[in-house]
């Protein structure tokens, strides 16, 4: 067997080495029998290992050293055999080194001799075997060759532009878009007919390229002419192997392109009963698919065609009846939607409208019959939207659309009859309901062509006739029972050198001219990284640096795996340098947006690995794994521990102590600060290139979840409270962004930040900013603003914010709470009000003095609190600020506070007893007569008689006399026998900052109450100011009057003090029974009256 390694090398050194043509052709002679569609002795092994190992490198060295000279010197047998290199070769090597090798050429006979070249290729007859190669699947293997495709399609799809871009005026026609893809659209209508063939002679084929192909045709706008051949020869044909095998083309078209394809689809069906050949019944098996036609089609993208409509409509209602049904009620809810009417346009609702009149005429009667009721309902409810619409055609279309549908949903209902002008506009909507079908005709002008090629075109392939006559020449053997290798596990043998020295492998990584050693260099990069044991941080940076701009023009194997783990690596090597290049140059200009989410993505996956605890032995043994065996001392065992480890391995443990985990400094602790603060920098500039609040808000939320990330991963650190009030000031500010990603985002970092930060931490120092952010979430913060958990349009947004509530509470627990900050908040309000209702009166026009003394009252009381609450202390100050700027309170601003919820009560331990009467009370433990007699002592006479002093009032309690108790005045009291209304009427006098005492008297009767408790509750100007409880405890009945003294109370002092105050107080007990329950009032005044 000839070595062709030898036999190639011979042939490029004899055409390097001379200019005679007739020497360069006999070198090429050589080679040339080994082309498969040149007939010649050689065996197809032989073949296949020259295309397969040899061919394009070839090729490239032909374009390359083939000079002008063969114009002139080359006569026509010479030229045919130049030819047949990349004619009778591999079609789809020879496409893409022609192609490629155009781009560095300058105009020249041998620029006119390659877009001749490609000429011949691209027509359909020669294109469609290059196609038909690539379905075979007994000559082809999807794994192998799939890695191919993407750049075969990328040729073929950009040829127009590129060879326009060369020749300019000089351009052939054949080349332009229109007439280009007319050849393409041939060409993939014969690989099909040549597929169908083979598919009836039972050969095996895949048409996953095809698809592939036509994708990328209909993602430029190219849909149509394949669409209008296959349409035609559907229509004339009843094959059924040719419609499944058209079906199987259309619907394997990458998803992404599924929508152009479709939209071309839908406008070019002539009929609506040719979509369900076309597309068969796959609407109810590919969601993507019945997504586009029942809702995107339909409902948001709008087309002038009515055929569009009856297209789509008619096909889901062929295919299934219950399709059709859920799409009339979403056309119908959002036909007689307000908001949609009033906000979407004219000719969108006229659409909707259109389709909804054929929906409901295609449906049957007994269809629609069955859904009367809610039809009836939702349709008057769009009538009424559109009647009171000021638009006239909106109007019109809602009376049409009236009519014509109650006819159909209730035929026995009375017709509604609406006075407007009749048009030709309303004249074809009422025809949409009666009408069956539409009809057209498709435009076959070059489908002449096409036929003649496919009469006279030989079906037969170069591989296929090579095996035939390898099959006349010898009768082989059959290996069908020798079992084949697993080679799944195999890894690839390279012939490059893997580097040793991370120096060299930059090298390799620089040069790009060297694919190989490009990917083995990039395969050990980061092994590299990790082992090298002096990596300074210059060299550090010099690899990220090359790393970072590092591109894929050699469609390496996972390559953005391997340069992501080789960042990640310089970074955890070298944290501090490379964290700050990469953080400054993150905001800088000229990186794409691709390379600022790649430093993102490295800065988030570092803090991870950096956060993460490692082993000190465990890093020592990778250290020396790393090494070479020869440079490891080898470890020997001492004898005690030979001795310990025998008697370990024979005692016997019944029960083993828990070892306690060694505690490990944080790699990432000190460093946190340099992968966190430069990202915020220079966030809100917008240049040209980069715009963070603008046009590039999806760095802007990547940017919000790196921050988060690398908040949680600095948990514990020194750090973390200066990252904490940067994360918290840059969440405030991008809260209200109008992009829910953005919103998600801040969310998330929001979570991150509770859970990184100490509870204690987080009230002491960021309690506003903190406060703020759950106003935001809970919609406290004003009345125009709505929770996020609530109102938020986003569902993820909603349930997100939930969970940051719940973290906040949940991460809070033993600390002071949110509810005390707002009932704190609350009060500060009533303040500043009473503080501005004075500063509006005239007595401080009338007497400026008061001014002064009113700031001093105010700055007195905020210290005040100050002093007894920091956690309200910039709360207090925020708010003076506020109201020395702005005086005018409005009303509004007096609603804001009643949102505000009370404080709950605390909810004790106590369990009261269950109630007992006197006689149980007696009756218990009558033979202890010590017990007897201590029970007579307690209750008195009422052992012996029941004592009722009012026998009209059945309450246990009568509450006689309040009485106000001040020190060196006499006392003030309050009559609670009488009429309680009157009471409100009857003002105490007190004044400022006295002290007193609140006397009740009352008198018990008929049995024993138990747990008496006094409640007062005290308002100014309708808000609650003030609470208190006291427990008066147990008493037994008695004909003398009890009474009860509160302790010491301080009236309030100062200026704002001073005014009115109404009192509720309540008389309960342990069984919540309220004896009496009153209002009063009293006055705190400057000096007693």
């Amino acid at each position: 067997m000839v070595n062709m390694n030898e036999t190639v090398k011979e042939v490029k050194n004899s055409i390097n080495s001379t200019k005679d043509s007739q020497q360069i052709v006999k070198a090429l002679s050589r080679l040339h029998c080994y082309l498969p569609g040149v007939d010649s002795p050689v065996s197809i092994e032989e073949k296949i290992d020259f295309i397969q190992h040899h061919y394009i490198r070839f090729l490239y060295f032909l374009l390359e050293n083939i000079d002008s000279s063969l114009e002139n010197t080359w006569n026509t047998e010479q030229l045919a055999i130049f030819d047949d290199f990349f004619l009778k070769g591999s079609l789809n090597d020879s496409l893409i080194a022609l192609v490629s090798a155009i781009g560095a050429m300058k105009p020249s006979f041998k620029l006119e001799k390659c877009v001749t070249l490609i000429e011949t290729i691209i027509k359909p007859k020669q294109l469609s075997k290059l196609f038909i190669n690539i379905c075979k699947l007994e000559n082809n293997s999807f794994v192998i060759h799939e890695c191919v495709w993407n750049d075969l399609i990328n040729v073929v799809i950009s040829l127009p532009e590129r060879l326009a871009n060369k020749l300019q005026m000089n351009n052939r026609l054949i080349f332009y878009p229109e007439k280009y893809f007319e050849n393409i659209s041939a060409a993939i209508v014969i690989t099909l007919k040549m597929v169908a063939d083979e598919l009836r002679e039972e050969k095996s084929c895949s048409l996953q390229f095809l698809s592939r192909l036509y994708g990328r045709c209909c993602a430029i706008g190219r849909a149509d002419a394949v669409l209008m051949c296959l349409l035609t020869r559907l229509i004339r044909s009843d094959d059924y192997i040719w419609r499944r095998m058209c079906q199987k083309f259309l619907l394997d078209v990458p998803d992404r392109h599924l929508e152009n394809m479709l939209s071309s689809l839908v406008k070019l069906v002539p009929q609506m009963k040719w979509m369900s050949v076309v597309l068969g019944d796959a609407v109810t098996i590919n969601s993507k698919l019945r997504m586009l036609l029942t809702k995107k089609f339909l409902l948001l993208r709008t087309f002038n065609d009515d055929k569009v409509s009856w297209n789509i409509l008619g096909y889901l209602n062929e295919t299934s009846v219950e399709l059709s049904i859920s799409v009339f009620k979403s056309l119908l809810a959002i036909w007689g939607d307000k908001i949609a009417v009033n906000q979407t346009s004219l000719s969108q609702h006229i659409y909707i409208t259109k389709a909804l009149l054929i929906c409901a005429g295609l449906l049957k009667r007994e269809n629609l019959s069955i859904l009367r009721d809610e039809l009836v309902v939702k349709l008057m409810e769009g009538v009424s939207c559109h009647l009171g619409s000021p638009h006239e055609n909106i109007r019109i279309l809602g009376m049409v659309t009236a009519e014509c549908l109650i006819h159909l949903i209730d035929p026995d209902a009375p017709p509604l009859k609406f006075e407007y002008r009749d048009t030709e506009e309303t004249r074809s909507l009422k025809a949409l309901i009666k009408s069956d079908v539409l009809t057209g005709e498709i435009d076959i002008s070059y489908m002449d062509e096409i036929t003649e090629q496919l009469e006279t075109l030989d079906l037969e392939n170069p591989v296929e006739l090579l095996s035939k006559k390898e099959d006349k020449v010898e009768d082989l053997d059959s290996d069908d029972d020798l079992e084949p290798y697993d080679m799944s596990n195999d890894a690839p043998v390279s012939k490059m050198k893997k580097p040793s020295y991370l120096r060299d492998c930059l090298e390799g990584l620089i040069d790009q001219n060297n694919p190989d050693r490009t990917e083995i260099c990039l395969q050990t990069a980061e092994y590299l990284i990790r082992n090298e044991r002096d990596l300074s941080a210059e060299l550090a940076t010099e690899v990220v640096q090359v790393l970072l701009h590092l591109e894929d023009n050699c469609s390496i194997t996972n390559f953005l795996i391997l340069r992501q783990k080789s960042l990640v690596a310089a970074l955890v090597c070298s944290p501090v340098k490379v964290a700050i290049y990469l953080t400054r140059q993150f905001s800088e200009p000229n990186y794409s947006l691709r390379q600022r989410l790649d430093i993102l993505e490295v800065l988030t996956a570092a803090a991870q690995e950096l956060s993460e605890p490692t082993n000190a032995n465990n890093s020592q043994e990778m250290s020396e794994n790393s090494q070479s065996p020869a440079l490891v001392p080898q470890k020997i065992d001492d004898w005690k521990e030979i001795i310990a480890k025998r008697i370990a391995s024979k005692t016997k443990y019944f029960h083993k102590a828990k070892k306690t985990p060694n505690a490990i400094a944080s790699r990432f602790a000190p460093v946190a600060g340099y992968f966190f603060f430069d990202l915020m920098r220079n966030f809100d500039e917008r240049r040209n290139s980069f715009d963070l609040l603008g046009d590039d808000c999806i760095v802007l939320g990547r940017l919000l979840h790196t921050l988060g990330n690398i908040m949680y991963a600095a948990i514990n650190a020194p750090i973390v409270p200066q990252m904490a009030r940067s994360l918290l000031d840059f969440i405030l500010v991008l809260r209200f962004h109008p992009e829910s990603y953005i919103r998600k985002s801040v969310l998330f970092a929001f979570c991150m930040l509770i859970l990184a930060v100490p509870s204690h931490m987080m009230y002491q120092d960021f309690q506003c900013d903190f406060l703020e952010c759950i106003q935001w979430l809970q919609g406290l913060k004003s009345k125009n603003l709505k929770s996020v958990v609530s109102h938020d349009k986003d569902q993820e947004c909603r349930y997100l914010a939930g969970q940051a509530l719940i973290l906040s509470r949940n991460s809070h627990v033993g600390s002071p709470g949110i509810r005390n900050v707002l009932v704190f908040q609350k009060l500060f309000s009533q303040f500043f009000a009473a503080f501005d209702d004075i500063h509006r009166s005239n007595i401080v026009k009338r007497n400026p003095s008061f001014a002064t003394e009113l700031g001093k009252e105010k700055r007195e009381l905020s210290c005040h609190i100050e002093n007894r609450l920091p956690i309200v202390k910039v709360v207090v100050s925020r708010r003076c600020l506020h109201r020395e700027k702005n005086l005018q309170m409005s009303d509004e601003n007096e609603q804001v506070v009643d949102q505000v919820k009370e404080e709950e009560e605390e909810i004790s331990s106590y369990k009261p007893p269950p109630e007992k009467s006197l006689q149980d009370i007696l009756a218990a433990d009558e033979n202890d007569e010590s017990l007897r007699k201590y029970k007579e002592t307690l209750l008195g006479n009422a052992t012996t008689e029941t004592i009722i002093i009012v026998p009209d009032d059945p309450r246990k309690v009568l509450v006689q006399k309040l009485v106000l108790v001040a020190a060196g005045r006499t006392d003030i009291e309050l009559d609670l026998t009488g009429d309680l209304t009157q009471l409100k009427k009857q003002e105490f006098k007190i004044k400022e900052g006295v002290q007193y005492r609140i006397r009740i008297d009352f008198l018990v009767q008929r049995e024993i109450v138990t747990g008496l408790k006094y409640v007062q509750k005290t308002y100014r100007k309708g808000i609650q100011v003030d609470k208190m409880a006291h427990m008066v405890g147990s008493y037994a009945p008695k004909q003398e009057i009890q009474s009860y003294l509160t302790p010491l109370e301080d009236a309030p002092s100062g200026l704002l003090a001073r005014g009115g105050y109404s009192v509720k107080s309540c008389f309960t007990d342990d069984d919540n029974t309220e004896h009496l329950k009153w209002e009063w009032a009293f006055e705190i005044k400057k000096e007693w009256e």
